[in-house]
């Protein structure tokens, strides 16, 4: 092993550099708190994926055509399916959060806009 401050040799699991007197312990706490941070961010496809959702569901419900069943059922499925996604997103990862908010802002129109089909076609 090679200390990261004065580069010399130094034994395998060192906690001090004998030449330099540096702690080592703290560095390698350091690497091992960055790698697991790192292991709990989900991946920003989840993000991209609830933000694409929640837009094509809450596009379906901005047409002026009377709809099917298939069509409600396909708005709110994909709307619920992108503001599931865009919690997890929130809640796991940084990167894409404004995305992840943009889907869950748009799977909730969706959902709402199937509730206000269903509700206006029983009346």
């Amino acid at each position: 092993m090679i200390c990261p401050f004065c580069k010399e040799e130094i034994m395998d699991g060192s906690i001090k550099c004998k030449h330099c007197k540096s702690m080592l312990a703290s560095i390698e706490a350091q690497n091992v708190r960055a790698d697991s941070s790192n292991s709990i961010k989900s991946p920003i496809w989840t993000s991209v994926t609830s933000l694409t959702l929640g837009g094509l569901a809450a596009l379906t419900g901005l047409t002026t055509e009377w709809y099917d069943e298939d069509t409600a059922n396909g708005m709110l499925f994909l709307g619920g399916v992108a503001i599931v996604l865009g919690i997890i997103s929130v809640n796991k990862e940084h990167r894409g959060r404004r995305m992840a908010i943009g889907g869950i802002v748009a799977g909730a129109i969706a959902v709402l806009s199937f509730f206000s089909i269903d509700w206006g076609h029983r009346l």
